[in-house]
């Protein structure tokens, strides 16, 4: 949603972070690519899952000191929002949010306010599609 206020570099980080955080309890859905694919349409940039940086707190560090404190809240927004898509949103990835989110220095309640309004907003588009497409669409 709010991705396209980042610049360049933190765009390229962002996707480093996403393909890490989508890896990180073993299992990259097809449903997370999906999601990734999408935010480099978002973005209007690339990216090959095979140059995914495998230092990742190298990465963290990196985004942490070129990012606003609004750039880091949508960094944080997004990825929890990609953690629920799966409908699988488990302890791992619950940790590596935290961490970055403690890195960035953003309030400990940022998360859980995140998670809380994107599963309402995900209960409202379910309903949506509902409507329009039927109920075969959330199957």
């Amino acid at each position: 949603m709010y991705l396209t206020l980042l610049n360049n570099e933190q765009k390229e980080l962002f996707l480093n972070l996403a393909c890490s955080l989508s890896s990180v309890d073993g299992n990259f859905s097809d449903h997370e690519k999906s999601i990734i694919e999408e935010y480099c349409k978002e973005m209007q940039i690339s990216f090959d899952y095979e140059q995914c940086n495998p230092t990742l707190k190298n990465v963290m560090f990196q985004l942490e000191s070129i990012s606003s404190i609004v750039e880091k809240r949508i960094i944080i927004f997004e990825l929890v929002g990609l953690g629920l898509v799966d409908g699988n949103f488990d302890l791992a990835e619950h940790e590596f949010i935290y961490e970055l989110n403690e890195l960035f220095g953003l309030s400990k309640d940022y998360v859980m306010k995140c998670e809380d309004i994107l599963q309402e907003y995900l209960k409202i588009q379910n309903m949506i599609n509902t409507i329009v497409i039927g109920d075969e669409f959330n199957v």
